[in-house]
């Protein structure tokens, strides 16, 4: 969709590229029209085609969470994005622009890194940081499943609703 601005994450995939030529990136999900065909030409422009993926609609994002070292959100407007919370959830620890909810998402500097500037520039070097410290990213790991948990877990969910409503 025009909101999820996948021409900044192929833009973003590509800085990291060159900067990092070992990194593979997945795009998943299912778009609207003809975007694969779209989406394919803009990544083989950039010359990604050799290290991209686009499995199309997952029935499992399990299964992709599990095959990434950190998850890239650029959309250009976003409520509060599930597909992070379900990330750190797994574990993974995120990366996303300062718009809409994503701030309340993640926790920020701790699961996730929220990039003030929606840039590719900005968004890659967050994403660069992410991949280079290994450390950091394994404590995410471990602080993304409780922070999701503490804060958007069924009973923190029951807690905040009842209080909203008094």
């Amino acid at each position: 969709a025009p909101e999820k601005d996948v021409d900044l994450w192929l833009e973003a995939a590509a800085v990291v590229r060159k900067s990092r030529p070992d990194v593979c990136f997945v795009l998943a999900g299912y778009g609207h029209d003809n975007s694969a065909a779209q989406i394919w030409e803009k990544a083989a422009q950039l010359g990604l085609a050799s290290r991209f993926v686009m499995p199309g609609m997952v029935t499992d994002p399990g299964l992709v969470y599990g095959a990434l070292d950190v998850m890239l959100l650029t959309s250009r407007h976003e409520n509060v994005p599930n597909v992070m919370i379900e990330a750190q959830a797994a574990g993974l620890p995120v990366v996303g622009p300062d718009v809409g909810g994503i701030a309340e998402a993640m926790l920020n500097g701790s699961t996730g890194l929220l990039v003030q500037n929606r840039s590719a520039i900005s968004l890659a070097a967050a994403t660069l940081w992410v991949l280079d410290n290994h450390g950091w990213r394994k404590q995410a790991a471990i602080d993304g499943p409780g922070f999701v948990a503490q804060r958007f877990g069924q009973e923190s969910m029951i807690r905040k609703t009842v209080a909203a409503y008094g």
